[in-house]
């Protein structure tokens, strides 16, 4: 098959490259966004545990500071002034909405006010409300760390359904595809097989019908036109055994009447003698029955033939001018029977 005559090869191709660039698309849109969530989620644990760690050191500052007093140190203020600073930068308290971002300003300010207050019973206060702010701090951190896994998770998992739904829409219309794709070949290989079976029965109308423009078309359109020779052929074989009888018609019918007249001639010399009139009759009996076979090749419709003897064939005339079973006379065709009845004549096939 050359590559003018490549269609089928054209459109397996593209259906399964259109298959395998689908599913490799969609692993690879399937890889980048779980790398994405989970991604989202490793970020999401690392900024909660430097959150819970930076709550927690603000907590031991501030309680080292009320142990220090009356003899504060200036490194103890510092350390508190830090870690405030950087939890204030958090990335899950830059934001200025939520509760856990209020509770941030909150101990901000008092951070400021308990580190600038100069009078000792002020400075307790401040530090006493410090303390509780932290602890507040804490608990709407973790309630909005929570909240934020929950969502990523929920993202996570609506994320794992949408790719299940997408993977089970994939498979569906793959095996539609597939299937689409057996169809596509297996249904002009049934008709193929259905043509050759009734070419071997000598059924040389039959003709396939395949409306494809590829190898199968093209394999379709030279088994009708072999069909059409092979029946144009054998149309030619009747006719030309039709042309043959009637030759022989003409030819021993002629000399089957000079033997009759010759017949008659012996049968009025014989007088009435049984024996003579027996044989004559005989002969007559057998030059009408070769007059009838020769004449009936005349209405071969079909050409069956019957062994005659090991490697020989022999013309079923009875059955080759008979119409078929249905009452309609069968295209022309060669067949092959075992039979030893009267009404055959010998001959080749042919």
């Amino acid at each position: 098959m050359n590559g003018e005559r490549s269609n089928l090869r054209k459109k397996l191709l593209a259906r399964l490259g259109l298959l395998v660039v689908g599913f490799v698309a969609g692993a690879v849109i399937a890889i980048v966004l779980l790398q994405a969530v989970l991604r989202d989620l490793d970020t999401m644990n690392a900024d909660a545990a430097a959150l819970i760690d930076g709550v927690q050191k603000l907590s031991g500052e501030v309680a080292r500071l009320e142990q220090a007093i009356p003899g504060a140190t200036a490194d103890a203020e510092e350390a508190i002034r830090r870690t405030s600073e950087e939890l204030s930068r958090h990335p899950l308290l830059a934001a200025p909405a939520g509760a856990a971002a209020g509770e941030m300003q909150r101990v901000s300010d008092l951070v400021a006010k308990s580190l600038g207050a100069s009078d000792l019973v002020e400075r307790s206060l401040a530090l006493a409300q410090l303390r509780s702010a932290v602890i507040d701090l804490g608990r709407e951190a973790r309630q909005f760390i929570a909240a934020e896994q929950q969502a990523v998770s929920s993202d996570l998992r609506w994320l794992v359904i949408g790719l299940t739904v997408a993977a089970l829409v994939m498979v569906n219309i793959s095996c539609a595809v597939l299937v689409g794709t057996a169809n596509m070949i297996l249904r002009p290989i049934g008709e193929l097989v259905r043509m050759c079976r009734d070419l071997s029965a000598e059924r040389f109308d039959s003709r396939v019908a395949i409306d494809q423009d590829d190898e199968f078309g093209e394999l379709a359109h030279a088994y009708n036109a072999m069909a059409v020779e092979l029946g144009a052929l054998e149309s030619r074989k009747i006719q030309a055994m039709h042309q043959l009888a009637v030759t022989l018609n003409h030819e021993l019918l002629n000399v089957i009447s000079a033997i009759n007249l010759q017949l008659q001639l012996v049968d009025r010399r014989s007088g009435s003698d049984p024996a003579t009139a027996g044989r004559l009759r005989d002969i007559h009996e057998g030059l009408d029955r070769l007059a009838a076979t020769i004449s009936s090749l005349r209405n071969v419709r079909r050409i069956v033939l019957t062994d005659y003897m090991p490697g020989e064939k022999m013309l079923d005339l009875t059955r080759s001018v008979a119409d078929d079973d249905a009452g309609q006379p069968d295209p022309p065709r060669v067949q092959t029977t075992r039979s030893s009845a009267p009404g055959k004549i010998t001959g080749a096939a042919p």
